[in-house]
């Protein structure tokens, strides 16, 4: 699944990312975050992502930025 940062907070470590295909927005914390990138999200990236369910609802697994965002 594809979808933009929607805000992320580094101190937190958790943010939210609306899909791409209009549905509700994801919660993601810093831990689900597939490396280099772990704690590193901004407002705006374009992320790819496996949604999942939890407890709580759910979130963002194994995301990660996409190549055409690395280094803006």
């Amino acid at each position: 699944m594809k979808g933009k940062v929607k805000w992320f907070d580094t101190e937190a470590r958790y943010g939210f990312i609306a899909p791409d295909n209009g549905g509700d927005e994801v919660f993601v914390h810093d831990s689900g975050i597939k490396f280099p990138c772990s704690g590193l999200l901004e407002p705006g990236q374009q992320v790819e992502f496996e949604l999942v369910e939890a407890d709580r609802g759910p979130h963002a697994q194994r995301v990660r930025v996409l190549e055409e965002q690395r280094g803006q």
